[in-house]
């Protein structure tokens, strides 16, 4: 947030955590009430300013700033680099290089031959030209802002410089093909490798990221759009990729259209193999290549020229400031060119089934054998050693390790099926698969998939939550909402949507129509409530906050602890938001449990932690244990969250009482005849009174003192007599009066009459506290009868 501020806005920072460590409570609440004001005024302006770049018809610099406000999409982990490792990985890169392979030729010693002949070759076709409207058409589309190549040209000036540079360049392409050859200076890769993880173990958790020459990609482009109509009807029709009105959901639906078909028969089950390639795209030999596509009826000048285009390419690796010597490659297609998908596609093209029984669905480098098996009879599915084949002759690695099967199988008395074996590898067995961004369940129900697309997408309305602080405008959320969220929510909707239990869809429902201003205002109503609290007071708050608090605590040391279950999401920011402003702290994070103490929540499978208890962070010291009280519950599914609070209660000073002299007593004859003798005795017989009037109050006062007595000066304790009865005094006066008389005169008969009175006293009280307490509770059922419990109150204290 800070980086759209101005160095104010980091210098209050700094203010407000200086005051933080230093312990000065003072200094510490006015630097956050000042930053906070400050960092309003900044989302005010900065609000302002995407609104006028949304007006101005600036859709990049919006989506850049929305990104920013909100985090979306971070950049990756840095890398450690060096000079070593820059070129361990352009060798790691280059490993499927096979300089000096030839192509494998079907031969009669082999038994394994490609598993769909090939195509017939088509009339020749006319050879490719390219017109100088075409490349300024393509150079025109050019967006500016794209990196540029090794070769140093930028979009921006192919875009700006269109109509000088058409000719000139639609020349140099004519040319390269009518040489069937790529020039060399468009053959250059610079590999910038990404971190696929936060924590890199090898070379293979660095994903290479190529940047080819901008003129070469629109060369390629005109040359897809030729290599498309030539190979178009020659197509797998289970290929799903890189064709016209096909789709990821396409090939699931397709997928699952045989699976469901083929079930409907009795005695029937599914197995599903979901192949997975290591580095696909680099390991394609172009001489194999060649050979395919002229199978495919592609011209042989196009041919070549595609062969020049993989043969004898240099690449590097360029890691932060470091960059390794140049290699050159002929093995494999190049990563980030335009033709690569489709040049794969094409390679992969002759890799079909023959057999009914069993499919053979592609999605690029993704492969999916299904085998539709009926009364137990697997042998044609078996036979899937002949894909594994099939790779071997055409250089394609197949990840044993990464090579999955699931069972698909509603019949009642399931034997043990025989394990798959490839490449003398066992295939593993899984219960559920992500399946072109769609998990599927081999009970063929859509729990899992629709649990994780809502906690993706509640991920995200965090995002959503940040703009609308910003108070940006509705139409900017609206765009925001139907690209980062509901993108999430309708991937591969047509799939799963109509086989969806009620359930999942209300929790779909409650996701979508995101009850978000409801949670704001419960927010907004309890940040009312805490600044209508003293800041000294003491605040103790326990709910239901229905959000995951995350393990871990980067950036948020201050308010929680390390301890928590499950990742972050939208309400789990909310809390933590909450805390930061009010300086509190999630008491649950802080203390160290198994995992049955830290979750509150069960329901079917889902174990998480959703009650939280926050306090000030001042009396987080008090604080000794904060656990879940394991077989206890306080409301279904939810379990009790119980915090040890040790308080340092001040005993209170008994407040001194002025003694009081007992004037009362005058009303008695002979107090009143003792005083005057006295007072008389203390002004000295005499009978006008001094003129000074201090002097004789005094003496009077010291007088009555002497004569009356004073007062003890202890408070009057509430014994509790406020539902006392007339019948009650009553009965507690005789017991008084037999009190006395047994005290003078100690016999039997006074103590008998004094212990029956006792034991009628209790009977009667008893009796008029119960009476007492009845005509309270009906007096509650009416409308004055909370003022009346009040009022009592009032005047107990």
């Amino acid at each position: 947030m800070l980086s759209h501020g101005s160095a104010k806005l980091r210098h209050l920072r700094q203010a407000k955590e200086d005051a933080f460590w230093n312990g000065d409570r003072v200094l510490y609440n006015q630097a956050r009430n000042t930053l906070n004001k400050e960092i309003r005024v900044a989302k005010r302006s900065y609000a302002k300013k995407l609104e006028n770049q949304f007006s101005s018809n600036n859709p990049a610099s919006v989506w850049k700033g929305l990104k920013d406000i909100t985090n979306y999409k971070t950049p990756s982990p840095s890398i450690e680099a060096n000079q070593q490792l820059a070129e361990d990985l352009n060798e790691f890169y280059c490993r499927f290089e096979t300089a000096g392979l030839t192509p494998h030729a079907p031969s009669e010693n082999l038994s394994t031959q490609p598993l769909t002949p090939p195509a017939t070759p088509l009339s020749s076709l006319p050879a490719l030209q390219i017109s100088e409207v075409d490349v300024r058409q393509i150079f025109l589309k050019q967006k500016r802002r794209k990196a540029p190549g090794p070769e140093g040209f930028t979009p921006a000036c192919l875009k700006t410089c269109a109509d000088q540079l058409a000719f000139i360049f639609s020349q140099i392409f004519n040319r390269s093909l009518e040489l069937c050859e790529v020039p060399a200076c468009f053959k250059h890769s610079t590999i910038i490798p990404i971190p696929k993880k936060p924590k890199i173990t090898g070379l293979n958790d660095h994903r290479p990221v190529g940047l080819t020459s901008v003129v070469m990609k629109l060369f390629e482009r005109l040359v897809l759009a030729y290599l498309k109509n030539i190979t178009g009807p020659l197509l797998d029709p289970l290929q799903f990729a890189y064709q016209a009105n096909r789709s990821v959901d396409d090939a699931v639906n397709m997928g699952l259209h045989f699976i469901l078909q083929h079930l409907d028969n009795s005695g029937t089950y599914v197995r599903l193999l979901f192949v997975d390639f290591s580095s696909a795209f680099n390991t394609i030999i172009p001489t194999l290549l060649q050979t395919k596509l002229t199978q495919l009826s592609v011209p042989s000048s196009i041919c070549q020229w595609i062969t020049s285009f993989l043969t004898d390419r240099h690449q590097l690796v360029k890691l932060g400031k470091f960059t390794s010597y140049s290699r050159t490659t002929s093995t494999g297609t190049p990563q980030g060119c335009v033709l690569s998908p489709l040049l794969f596609s094409l390679y992969t093209n002759d890799c079909t089934s023959t057999d009914p029984s069993v499919k053979l669905l592609k999605f690029a480098d993704d492969t999916t054998v299904i085998g539709l098996i009926q009364d137990g009879d697997e042998s044609a599915y078996r036979q899937v050693e002949q894909l594994a084949a099939w790779c071997n002759l055409n250089n394609l690695e197949l990840n044993t390790f990464r090579t999955v099967e699931m069972i698909v199988d509603f019949r009642r008395n399931t034997p043990a099926l025989p394990p798959l074996i490839i490449m003398n590898s066992t295939v593993p067995t899984v219960e559920s698969f992500r399946f072109l961004g769609t998990t599927i369940s081999q009970d063929l129900k859509w729990d899992t998939h629709i649990d994780s697309i809502i906690k993706k997408a509640q991920q995200r309305l965090y995002f959503l939550w940040q703009l609308r602080k910003f108070k940006l405008p509705q139409e900017l959320l609206t765009h925001f909402y139907s690209a980062v969220i509901e993108s999430v929510l309708c991937t591969s909707i047509t799939v799963w949507f109509g086989s969806a239990k009620k359930s999942d869809i209300r929790r779909l429902q409650r996701t979508v129509g995101c009850e978000l201003e409801e949670k704001e205002r419960f927010w907004s109503e309890l940040d009312e409530v805490m600044e209508s609290i003293p800041t000294g007071e003491r605040v103790v708050i326990g709910a239901d906050f229905n959000g995951h608090v995350g393990e871990g605590n980067t950036g948020d040391e201050e308010v929680m602890g390390k301890f928590g279950v499950k990742e972050r999401n939208l309400e789990r920011q909310m809390v933590v938001d909450f805390a930061k402003r009010m300086d509190m702290a999630v008491v649950n994070t802080y203390f160290q449990k198994r995992e049955e103490h830290r979750v509150t929540y069960k329901s079917g499978g889902r174990r998480t932690q959703v009650d939280y208890i926050l306090c000030r962070r001042g009396n987080l010291k008090e604080i000794s244990d904060c656990k879940v009280v394991v077989g206890e519950s306080v409301a279904r599914q939810h379990r009790m969250v119980v915090c040890r609070m040790t308080l340092m209660v001040c005993k209170k000073k008994r407040s001194e009482i002025e003694k009081k002299t007992k004037w009362w007593k005058l009303k008695k004859e002979e107090c009143c005849e003792e005083f005057r003798q006295k007072l008389r005795q203390a002004l000295g017989g005499q009978v006008v009174l001094p003129d000074d009037w201090e002097t004789t109050a005094e003496v009077i006062r010291e007088t009555g003192r002497k004569v009356l007595g004073v007062s003890s000066g202890r408070r009057k304790e509430d014994k509790e007599t406020w539902w006392w009865n007339e019948e009650v005094q009553d009965s507690i006066q005789r017991k008084r009066l037999a009190k006395k008389k047994w005290d003078m005169d100690r016999t039997e008969e006074n103590r008998q009459e004094y212990k029956e009175l006792q034991h009628r006293v209790k009977r009667e009280v008893s009796k008029a506290k119960q009476k007492a307490y009845d005509e309270l509770y009906t007096r509650l059922d009416t409308r004055e009868g909370e003022k009346d419990l009040y009022r009592l109150a009032r005047q107990r204290d």
